[in-house]
C-alpha cells in the first residue's frame, strides 16, 4: 500500500538510529496532539526525515506566512535522545477515508520499520461536551508489559475500558496495524471539548509535561507559555469563509481538521 504515497526524503543518507522510539500526534479533536508534538519537535530541534503526500488528502491548499500557497503535507522528524533516539510524526492533517488511512498506516509502518523503530507511542483526544477544569489522560495499546511500564508513576489512567470509545483515525489504526508486526505500541488520550474552534492547551500542556518526563525531555514550557498567547491572538483574527487563519508559531496549527 506504501505505492499509494508519495515519499520525499529530505536527507542524504537515513541515519543510523538507537533503539528508536516512535511518536505520531497528527491534528485531531482540539489539535491537542498536534500542539504538543509540534512544540516538542521544535524544543529538540529534530531534523526532517521524510515527508509524504497523497491523492488520499482533502482537496485543497493552506495560506503560509508569507501569503503563499502550500499543499498539505505530513512530515516525519528525528531526534538523537537516550535512551532511544525519537522519531517523530507531524502534520497539517490526516487522510480522509478509510481507504486513505488504511494505506498511509501501512506506509508509515513500512518507513519506520526501515530505522528499526521498535515501539510506538501514538496521541489522540477524546471528545468531551464541556471544557475540562483538568483534563484527564488515559492510556491503551497492544501491548500489556509496555502499557505497564510507561504509565507508571504518572496520572495516565491504563484501564479505559468501559470509558473510552473506538480510537478512530490513525493514532488508532497504528496500534491495531503495529500489533501485526509484533511491534508494542501504546496511545495516550487526552481529555478536550469536543468544538472545533476550540483549542485544548491545558490537555496540550499536560501531555507536553507527561512526554517530557517519560523521555527525559529538557522543554522550555516558559516559551510554550508564549507560543500559545500568540496563537491565541492568531485565532482571534476573523475567520475568512468558514475556515480559522493559520496562526504563527512553532506549532501553527489549523483547527478546522478533527481526526
Amino acid at each position: 500500500m506504501s505505492r499509494d504515497w508519495t515519499i520525499t526524503t529530505h536527507v542524504e543518507k537515513l541515519p543510523a538510529l538507537h533503539k528508536p522510539l516512535f511518536i505520531e500526534g497528527l491534528p485531531g479533536i482540539g489539535s491537542v496532539t498536534k500542539i504538543a508534538l509540534d512544540f516538542i519537535v521544535s524544543e529538540t530541534k529534530a531534523e526532517k526525515l521524510l515527508s509524504f503526500s497523497s491523492h488520499a488528502f482533502p482537496p485543497s491548499v493552506f495560506v503560509n506566512e508569507q501569503n503563499l500557497v502550500d499543499l498539505p503535507s505530513i512530515s516525519l522528524y528525528y531526534t538523537r535522545a537516550k535512551p532511544h533516539d525519537l522519531l517523530f510524526l507531524s502534520g497539517d492533517l490526516q487522510p480522509v477515508t478509510e481507504i486513505g488511512c488504511h494505506s498511509f498506516a501501512h506506509a508509515v509502518l513500512d518507513e519506520i520499520t526501515k530505522l528499526g523503530v521498535h515501539r510506538i507511542i501514538t496521541l489522540g483526544g477524546v471528545a468531551l461536551n464541556s471544557v475540562p477544569k483538568e483534563p484527564k489522560m488515559y492510556c491503551t495499546g497492544n501491548d500489556t508489559a509496555f502499557i505497564r511500564e510507561f504509565s507508571k508513576d504518572t496520572p495516565l489512567n491504563p484501564e479505559p475500558y468501559g470509558i473510552i470509545g473506538p480510537i478512530v483515525g490513525i493514532s488508532g489504526l497504528l496500534l491495531g496495524l503495529a500489533k501485526q508486526r509484533n511491534i508494542p505500541a501504546l496511545t495516550i488520550l487526552v481529555e478536550t471539548y469536543a468544538h472545533p474552534m476550540y483549542l485544548g492547551i491545558d490537555g496540550s500542556r499536560a501531555l507536553i509535561q507527561l512526554l517530557a518526563k517519560k523521555l527525559g525531555l529538557t522543554i522550555d514550557m516558559e516559551r510554550f507559555e508564549t507560543e500559545i498567547e500568540q496563537l491565541q491572538r492568531g485565532m482571534d483574527q476573523k475567520p475568512v469563509e468558514g475556515h480559522p487563519a493559520r496562526s504563527s508559531g512553532s506549532f501553527a496549527t489549523k483547527v478546522n481538521y478533527i481526526g
